[in-house]
């Protein structure tokens, strides 16, 4: 496939993001407007106290709002007056988006604003750490991680149920406060189901390789709340095994990875409970049709592990397995599938041309000699011994294609073209084969 696009990550902090821009610059290079952004500084209401994060495209200060004596998380574009029409479209997006939503686990937006040329937002300030830092931690208190893992599965059923895709859940976008209760954060990514925006336009990539399903990965515009539950999934299966189900060398290795491989099983890499790791694989489906239909199901299947009663989730059934499996696979061997299968059928009625046909019409023309003699029922009637021809080519045919099928997971080509090439190639020497 061609290579992807990728466009900057929306806060440019995770090791397997699209793109990190450089601190202090904005994701296209130029440096960050931050005139007036020094600590102990006011902007507008707020004065600043302390910056607590800075991306490729925004920065976040622990702030107090002057005239409610409150401290706030406040966040702005980094770029400033130099932000890009883009930038701007994604940091309202953002703030639009979250303002919408009203749920105990989502962080709540105080205000929106733009003071000084500067577009800013207020939110619930959450003093403590993010999912990413306590994995570790929680993998050894496993209900205490899947009961928090719960709560965010609603509070993103929450977010659908409103329209709003987040398309960037991954575990530092998931922040705990000291008492231990989660927040989905980081909007960045978000849009409306029924919106087609120029951001998320077919071919472009957005959002973190190493958590997003495969349909966003390829650059997919149909995009459903399916990718939501997909990265729920991955968040699980890191959980579980202390690694995302996918990490590449590069994003790019990561991307290719998510599209075409399919995750280890958690129990591989040691003891896992069977029941948490089918959940998670079953979010992990390539096919969205396959994965729970919606995040408030996959609540549901957690809370029952955590209650200790049955699953809903089955073991994969041997047709599910081979699906998965021809999924993965059959686009290396498609063209050699048809075109060596074709070469085959050609090459078959070929051969039965040169020899059969002729041998037959020789047989007539004795008996025609033989007055006495009735020629046998094959000869009088054409059509068995073309019927018969027919389903020995059409085995030929499966034989040819199973050979290029086999052919293709050996060379494990990566394109069309080299499908294509690799299908002529067995076609050639299948009809090699049968002539000689």
């Amino acid at each position: 496939m061609d290579a992807p696009t990728l466009p900057p990550d929306s806060n440019g902090l995770d090791e397997n993001s699209a793109t990190i821009a450089p601190q202090g610059s904005a994701p296209d290079g130029r440096r960050a407007d931050t005139s007036g952004l020094a600590v102990g500084k006011s902007f507008g209401d707020y004065e600043l106290l302390s910056e607590i994060a800075r991306g490729g495209m925004g920065v976040v200060f622990k702030a107090r709002q002057k005239s409610l004596d409150r401290l706030v998380a406040l966040k702005m574009i980094l770029s400033g007056q130099l932000a890009s029409d883009e930038e701007v479209q994604r940091f309202i997006t953002e703030a639009n988006a979250a303002a919408k939503l009203d749920h105990s686990n989502i962080v709540p937006i105080y205000e929106i604003g733009e003071e000084d040329e500067k577009h800013f937002f207020a939110m619930k300030l959450i003093e403590g750490s993010h999912l990413g830092s306590e994995l570790g931690r929680m993998r050894n208190d496993l209900p205490s991680g899947i009961a928090l893992l719960e709560k965010v599965c609603r509070a993103v059923h929450h977010a659908h149920q409103r329209g709003i895709l987040h398309r960037d859940l991954k575990p530092g976008n998931i922040s705990i406060d000291e008492s231990g209760e989660p927040y989905v954060t980081d909007l960045g990514l978000a849009r409306k189901m029924d919106s087609q925006s120029d951001l998320t336009r077919t071919g472009a990539i957005v959002g973190t390789p190493s958590y997003m399903p495969p349909e966003q990965a390829a650059g997919s515009s149909d995009i459903t709340t399916a990718a939501d539950i997909y990265s729920l999934g991955a968040i699980l299966y890191e959980l579980l095994t202390g690694r995302p189900p996918f990490r590449g060398a590069t994003p790019m290795d990561t991307l290719m990875q998510v599209i075409n491989d399919e995750p280890v099983k958690p129990s591989t890499s040691g003891t896992v409970d069977r029941g948490l790791e089918m959940v998670a694989l079953k979010c992990l489906s390539k096919d969205p049709a396959d994965r729970y239909s919606t995040a408030n199901e996959l609540a549901d299947e957690l809370k029952r592990w955590i209650i200790g009663e049955p699953l809903t989730v089955r073991a994969p059934t041997f047709s599910a397995i081979f699906k998965n499996w021809m999924r993965q696979n059959f686009g290396r061997a498609g063209y050699i599938l048809v075109v060596g299968g074709l070469g085959g059928v050609l090459a078959g009625f070929a051969f039965w041309g040169a020899t059969m046909q002729t041998e037959i019409e020789s047989k007539l023309l004795l008996y025609d000699e033989l007055v006495s003699a009735d020629p046998p029922f094959s000869l009088q009637n054409w059509d068995m011994p073309f019927l018969l021809a027919i389903a020995c080519l059409g085995l030929f045919a499966v034989i040819t294609a199973l050979l290029g099928y086999f052919t293709a997971l050996l060379v494990r080509t990566k394109n069309k073209s080299a499908d294509l090439a690799g299908g002529v190639v067995v076609g050639v020497i299948a009809a090699a084969g049968l002539f000689f």
